[in-house]
């Protein structure tokens, strides 16, 4: 019976749908195994985002009728915040590691000149960033941030494929007008526009983050498949 539903979905989109059971399942075994908190958590991490793309790809099978919309917004949502709290997570992480690391070189006799631990902090917090930039480049959700004078200085692939701006169209440069009123209700809180001009619904979530001392905005966006 599974084969056979496999077959009628067409041999792509059943590639698609066996990979992601085969992802979930491999969480499933690997979960009980962890006894580190912080490993559990990316671990139920990657099964949450794989069930999420398996859900997406059933819809775009058409397999998922209207009425599964309120189940992948809550898809979305929860994929969401759980990759700013991985993000925040690995942030703490990184941090108490480089002070352990510190501590256990003054407790071998091996104390650093004055400016040593600055020079481990540098190489620590870059480090980190590379880490967290990597959690959000693997984001299946668009995700882009701004600095202080509204220039973005962050956009994933994700933003890439949603909004048509490439990554280095928009680096460095005013936010693209992503606003589009909703044809409806002239409300644009909940309508955003791509490159060529398409509405779509979408659900936006924004937070502050640091940039160069300053504090920029980052937005993650979880949009609908209709369109206008």
């Amino acid at each position: 019976m599974a084969l056979g539903f496999l077959l009628t979905i067409g041999p792509l989109l059943g590639l698609s749908v066996i990979m992601t059971l085969v992802a979930v399942l491999w969480c499933v075994i690997l979960m009980p195994r962890l006894k580190d908190g912080r490993d559990r958590f990316l671990v139920g991490l990657v099964s949450l985002i794989s069930i999420h793309h398996g859900l997406r790809l059933l819809q775009q099978g058409g397999l998922m009728g209207p009425e599964s919309q309120g189940m992948l917004d809550m898809a979305s949502f929860l994929v969401t915040g759980l990759y700013a709290l991985a993000v925040v997570m690995l942030e703490i992480y990184t941090k108490e590691y480089r002070r352990n690391r510190y501590r256990l070189r003054l407790a071998e006799g091996n104390e650093a000149p004055p400016l040593q631990p600055y020079r481990l902090q540098a190489i620590d917090m870059g480090a980190m960033r590379e880490v967290s930039q990597a959690v959000a480049d693997s984001s299946p959700l668009p995700m882009f941030a701004v600095d202080p004078q509204g220039d973005v200085c962050y956009w994933n692939s994700a933003a890439e494929k949603l909004f048509g701006w490439r990554k280095a169209e928009v680096m460095g440069r005013p936010l693209p007008p992503l606003a589009a009123a909703d044809p409806a209700t002239g409300e644009s809180r909940q309508w955003l526009t791509n490159k060529d001009g398409r509405r779509f619904e979408a659900e936006t979530w924004s937070a502050p983050m640091p940039v160069a001392g300053q504090s920029g905005t980052l937005t993650i966006v979880a949009s609908h498949p209709t369109a206008a």
